[in-house]
């Protein structure tokens, strides 16, 4: 039976814990961020090697932060500070090309089923006489007395009684096993950060341009690094490797990832094709497939489909993760994985306060978690923006969102998402025109963020460009599909084709996001306005009741006081949408009500 690979890297005094991702000395664990020990780790498996920073922040990090050198410096530090007295010889730094780690990497055998210490391979090797090595070469001469007369003990005729003996106690121990309970151990947990890596792209067929399967290979991995996920990923490359796994198991345990992206292309016609996998490499099972169409002759086809690529890989293994449970020792990123996947699974308002408390014991484990600050501030402007707090709460929630906004940007200045988020809260604030500068410069920074895309088109309403939304909502799509939350994107093009009197647009815009999500509600009351526009009366007032049975004190002065207009082009627009409620039946004013 083939044994399981080993997870530990042993060096000097200290054990690397590659699956709980720690750093011991003995049975001590040292302190260390979760970023200075994939940094710790990169080193280790790259003993004896000079590795630079270039290369460090290509291998860990998901975006390039501002100053790399500052980053990995910072890292180094760290390890450095763990490790104690003899870091500066088991780290060196080399002048100008990078860092050198000195110690000699042991890889660590399992735990023994008996409870035993783990040894590390070498010392077990040494500690075992060679195959076809004699009694006498393995240096019995030199046993003690006791042992040497206990062997002359067993006789020839006590042989079968021992046997006899012997195949008892098998027999009784494997019954026993049998009906144990498996270890906690043989049961996968959740990652904090989900490693991953993307094997090269093979073709079909002798026409086919492999250069055109190694370009989608490499953007697929470049889009999974930048792309908008919420969580912590841990991105490997497969490409170099001269001998290619015979299976994912041994491809998983070679790279050290649990998950692998395989793809493979072929040509039909004139239309380039691409088959991607994602596969779970510790059970050999595939946990996701899908077929991608690729036009060549489309101007930026290959970044587009490995975007489109990236993002349902990125759903796929948040829910795979997700649904694993937590392991005995909790981490920020367990807790923000949980509540991303709840988030984006399901929105609404009880399932964005669950979300959010996750995201706040993430941030009590780790003040200075990205993903838990990005989550944090995620839900907090949900809420906001779709009035799913009390209005007396919204100063506060506004205050609490920019705290971990400017928080999240400080500690990472390259990450879209912080410059995305902070256009939502200046949507939220009333300044569109300062909201649209930070989404450019977020799409700057990542062209294919589809949510960036959205909330561009979304905020351009609010600014008098409604005429510009609808192609930033319809990049969006292109970019995401199918996205969890894709009723909001059709949502939102409806809302921009309402305020430029484009009513049948409107009416097709908003009968699909209803359809996407029959529970998101304020579709129905815009809807009640575009079948208005289009002569439809009788079904804008059934659209209107749908409405009113979940907000049954709608009136039009509590909208215009949850939702300010100072915009002179947007209150004109926004009139003839208060117009056609009023023709509805609609009150002008009436008691507080929940709105989007």
């Amino acid at each position: 039976m083939p044994t399981s690979p080993p997870h530990r890297l042993c060096f000097d005094e200290f054990t690397l814990d590659t699956v709980r991702c720690v750093l011991l000395r003995g049975t001590v664990e040292c302190p260390l961020r979760r970023q200075s020990f994939e940094v710790l780790r990169y080193l280790a498996e790259h003993a004896g090697k000079v590795v630079s920073g270039d290369e460090i922040v290509a291998a860990l990090w998901s975006a390039k932060p501002a100053d790399h050198n500052a980053s990995v410096g910072q890292c180094i530090k760290e390890i450095r500070r763990a490790i104690g007295q003899d870091a500066r010889w088991i780290i060196k730094t080399v002048s100008g090309r990078g860092y050198e780690f000195m110690a000699k990497v042991v890889p660590f055998v399992s735990e023994r089923p008996d409870g035993g210490s783990s040894v590390p391979l070498t010392q077990a090797a040494e500690a075992r006489p060679a195959v076809g090595t004699t009694e006498a070469a393995a240096g019995t001469s030199e046993l003690p007395t006791a042992l040497v007369s206990e062997r002359r003990f067993w006789r020839p005729n006590r042989l079968p009684g021992v046997a006899l003996f012997a195949m008892l106690v098998v027999g009784v121990w494997t019954l026993w096993s049998w009906r144990q309970p498996a270890p906690p151990d043989s049961v996968p947990t959740m990652m904090a950060a989900p490693s991953i890596a993307v094997l090269p792209f093979t073709t079909v067929g002798s026409q086919e341009p492999h250069s055109l399967a190694g370009g989608l290979e490499a953007e697929v991995r470049s889009e999974l690094a930048r792309a908008h996920r919420g969580f912590d990923l841990i991105i490997r490359s497969g490409a170099g490797d001269p001998d290619r796994p015979s299976s994912p198991k041994v491809a998983g345990t070679r790279f050290g990832v649990r998950y692998l992206v395989v793809g493979t292309m072929w040509l039909d016609r004139d239309l380039q094709h691409a088959s991607i996998q994602l596969i779970d490499a510790e059970t050999d099972r595939q946990t996701w497939s899908q077929s991608f169409g690729l036009n060549r002759g489309q101007n930026v086809a290959i970044n587009r489909v490995a975007a489109r690529i990236a993002r349902l890989i990125i759903i796929q293994v948040r829910t795979a993760e997700s649904r694993r449970p937590l392991p005995v020792k909790v981490e920020a990123g367990h807790y923000v994985l949980q509540g991303r996947a709840l988030h984006e699974a399901e929105r609404g308002p009880k399932s964005t306060t669950e979300a959010q408390s996750l995201f706040k014991k993430a941030l009590r484990l780790d003040a200075n978690s990205v993903s838990a600050l990005q989550g944090f501030a995620t839900t907090r402007l949900i809420q906001v923006h779709n009035a799913w707090i009390p209005h007396e709460q919204r100063s506060s929630a506004l205050i609490e969102a920019e705290e971990a906004i400017e928080h999240l940007v400080k500690l990472d200045p390259g990450n879209p998402s912080g410059h995305y988020l902070r256009a939502s809260l200046l949507r939220a604030l009333g300044e569109p025109d300062r909201a649209i500068a930070s989404l450019e410069y977020a799409l700057s920074l990542n062209p294919n963020y589809f949510a960036a895309h959205a909330e561009l088109g979304r905020i351009k309403v609010d600014a008098g460009r409604a005429h510009e939304s609808i192609g930033h909502i319809e990049d969006a799509i292109e970019l995401a599909p199918p996205e969890p939350n894709v009723h909001v994107l059709y949502f939102w093009a409806g809302f921009a084709a309402l305020h430029v009197s484009d009513k049948q647009a409107a009416v097709q815009w908003l009968l699909k996001a209803r359809q996407v999500n029959p529970a998101f509600t304020l579709t129905s009351l815009y809807l009640a306005a575009a079948y208005l526009g289009i002569g439809e009366e009788e079904k804008a007032r059934k659209s209107l009741t749908e409405y009113l049975k979940v907000v049954p004190k709608f009136s039009i002065e509590e909208w215009k006081r949850m939702v300010p207009t100072p915009n002179p082009i947007v209150a004109k627009q926004r009139e003839r949408i208060f117009d056609a409620w009023r023709r509805l039946g609609v009150p002008e004013d009436n008691t507080p009500m929940a709105l989007y």
